[in-house]
């Protein structure tokens, strides 16, 4: 694998799921390039192979049961763009697992040198996103959630007709739709928050401000978790029922019979 580079660099899209290079110029005086591709694995984990000639704002990471977790991004860092967040955990360097007796500082300097020395090379980092869920049914139609996450919640709200936070798109494979979230349903509290019956649409910015907020948060501190109390307006789908023995037997009976009568029919206009 090899990185092309241009005198001259060029501002990059930043998608997070484009599993393309792109190059990004972080000063417009220096103009240090740095390369990125993005490769996922699973709906929780991915690849990022980079060659950079600047820092790309990895500030510090810690060991957390035998995990190397991201503690610290600048709030500038290039990887940001990439879906990689504080509370994730780095799992390998240049697909080498890290071994139990590093430290994370350990990690974070052989990461460090090797961006710093290599041009060509690219450094690849093994992300997995942090990301535990917990469901409790407190009564009928209401839901509470206990979510650590450094994962989006992949859901966007909007204000329903009784100025509820409803919400109006979720993601396929996010954190909420595996637990039995659907569109529609409408947040109530957020964590000690109560939230219904918003007056404003300026309401509602501020409960998307406070999720996320809270979200982070829970990254960082897995002691103060995300917790969201959510009131279905439907019923969670269930699979139909499949089909006994006896009614597939009707079914080939009921057919038998017009496919029958059909033949008579045909039989009389003939003649």
């Amino acid at each position: 694998m090899s990185f092309g580079y241009s005198a001259r660099a060029v501002r990059g899209s930043g998608s997070n799921t484009s599993s393309s290079y792109s190059t990004y110029s972080t000063t417009p005086k220096e103009e240090p390039i740095i390369a990125i591709k993005r490769e996922p694995i699973t709906n929780e984990t991915f690849i990022l192979s980079i060659v950079a000639s600047s820092a790309i704002g990895l500030s510090r990471l810690v060991r957390d049961d035998n995990k190397i977790i991201i503690k610290e991004l600048k709030f500038d860092s290039i990887l940001k763009k990439y879906d990689v967040n504080e509370g994730d955990e780095i799992t390998k360097v240049n697909d080498q697992d890290i071994a139990n007796e590093q430290s994370a500082d350990d990690v974070l300097k052989s990461i460090r040198q090797f961006r710093e020395n290599s041009t060509t090379t690219p450094l690849k980092l093994h992300i997995k996103k942090l990301s535990k869920i917990v469901r409790e049914d407190l009564e009928t139609g209401i839901i509470k959630l206990t979510i650590i996450t450094s994962s989006n919640l992949g859901i966007n709200l909007t204000l329903d007709k009784d100025m509820n936070a409803s919400i109006s798109n979720i993601s396929d494979n996010s954190i909420l739709q595996t637990a039995g979230i659907q569109l529609g349903d409408i947040i109530t509290r957020i964590n000690y928050f109560t939230i219904e019956k918003l007056d404003s649409k300026a309401a509602l910015t501020d409960v998307i401000r406070t999720l996320n907020e809270k979200k982070t948060n829970s990254s960082k501190n897995i002691q103060s978790p995300l917790q969201l109390y959510i009131r279905q307006t439907k019923p969670t789908a269930e699979p139909e029922p499949q089909a006994t023995g006896g009614k597939s037997r009707k079914t080939k009976r009921h057919r038998h019979r017009k496919k029958s009568r059909r033949n008579k029919k045909t039989h009389r206009n003939k003649h």
